[in-house]
C-alpha cells in the first residue's frame, strides 16, 4: 500500500513478533512531503509519519 493513497477505513495485516496484527487507518494528514497516518489495532491507536511514496508491506 502506498502511503499517499491510504484512506480512512483502509485496513491491512502485518506480522509483529510472529503474530498477524490487523491495522485500520483512522486518519491521514498530509504534512508537506510526508503524511501522518493514525492507525488502530488491538494494541490501541498510534500515529506515524511516512514519506508520501513509502510503501507499507502487507500480508
Amino acid at each position: 500500500m502506498i502511503v499517499k493513497e491510504l484512506q480512512p477505513g483502509d485496513s491491512f495485516a502485518q506480522y509483529v513478533n510472529g503474530h498477524a496484527v490487523r491495522f485500520e487507518v483512522i486518519d491521514v494528514r498530509p504534512l508537506g512531503r510526508e503524511f501522518e497516518i493514525t492507525f488502530r489495532s488491538s494494541a490501541g491507536d498510534s500515529s506515524a509519519r511516512y514519506p508520501g511514496r513509502a510503501v507499507i508491506t502487507t500480508h
